[in-house]
């Protein structure tokens, strides 16, 4: 709180001090930090210091109570939406390292836990959806966490969520991590890293289910100033010698 501030709040009568020195000096009693520290913490809130000034002196208590508790429900408000960015962020940052790790190294073998997603589109039924039929995705509530399936030759968009009605089941996975160069066809180019999965998995015996999981990284392309898409591709391991990370 600098002095300027605690100034203002005197010249407006919304935090006076507890007395003026002859020497001009401003005190405050130590009874008096609590209702300072009320007001910085609604200040922080957005509420107004009209707001403020109306309810401390309204002289209502119940009223008082209740302007509380309502700004105590915007604090959990709050709370809520910084966990949701939180976890937007560490998504990204996951993502990031792992893309990091294995981008155009080999065909690693990861394990992952089962995720539910929901259906955004199918792209054999696209044709019959309705005129500005529209896909919403808010990365803001749901995380980036948009991806392809390409299923014995269908394709449908998905979008991981706890509560849909999708499954990708848990278990390991043969995975490669790479990019699509600018001007390249994405699907020639994805179905070609499908048929490099199986070449891969039958090199090494194993058995893939006929479902490609595909998700991009345009964060990790744009931050390195890359003009092309970066994504990964897997498929579940239906039987292994061997679980071990590739």
């Amino acid at each position: 709180m600098n002095k300027r501030t605690l100034h203002y709040y005197d010249e407006i009568g919304l935090f006076h001090p507890n007395h003026v020195g002859e020497n001009g000096y401003r005190y405050y009693a130590v009874n008096q930090m609590d209702q300072l520290a009320l007001i910085v913490t609604l200040r922080d809130l957005g509420v107004s210091l009209k707001d403020i000034k109306t309810c401390l002196e309204s002289g209502d208590s119940a009223l008082f109570s209740r302007f509380l508790a309502e700004q105590n429900r915007e604090i959990d408000r709050l709370i809520r939406q910084l966990e949701q960015r939180k976890g937007l962020l560490q998504s990204v940052l996951d993502s990031n390292r792992v893309f990091q790790r294995y981008l155009d190294k080999g065909y690693p073998v990861l394990t992952f836990p089962e995720e539910a997603y929901e259906l955004l589109l199918d792209f054999e039924a696209e044709a019959s959806r309705a005129p500005g039929e529209m896909v919403v995705v808010n990365y803001l509530t749901d995380g980036p966490y948009t991806g392809l399936c390409i299923r014995q030759g269908r394709r449908f968009l998905f979008q991981k969520r706890r509560d849909g009605g999708g499954c990708i089941p848990a278990g390991d996975y043969l995975c490669r991590y790479s990019r699509i160069p600018a001007g390249e066809n994405q699907t020639a180019c994805l179905n070609r890293q499908a048929e490099a999965l199986r070449t891969q998995a039958a090199v090494r015996q194993l058995r893939l289910e006929d479902c490609f999981y595909v998700e991009f990284n345009d964060t990790l392309a744009r931050s390195c100033g890359q003009e092309e898409d970066y994504f990964s591709i897997r498929a579940r391991i239906l039987e292994a010698e061997s679980s071990a990370e590739g």
